[in-house]
């Protein structure tokens, strides 16, 4: 993988939006091999699909998701 070049930047400090990608492919990479667990396909959501909700109540969709997140979670925590 290649690194930043003069190229991506308009005046040696700021990135141009290439620039901007380079870095985030970086980053990602880094992210991959070095935390795997914070990728988005390892890590858990909380939220249920908005196509489950069913009826708009919307208390339904916050009791949900506080025990989905109570029994996923190390501990507990209560979402307010």
């Amino acid at each position: 993988m290649g690194g930043i070049r003069y190229s991506h930047s308009r005046d040696g400090l700021h990135l141009t939006s290439e620039g901007y990608e380079v870095v985030f492919s970086m980053i990602k990479e880094m992210i991959k091999e070095s935390l795997p667990d914070l990728l988005p396909t390892n890590m858990m959501s909380y939220m249920p699909d908005y196509s489950d909700f069913e009826g708009g109540d919307t208390d339904q969709l916050i009791v949900g998701c506080q025990q989905q997140y109570q029994s996923t979670a190390k501990g507990s925590v209560e979402l307010a």
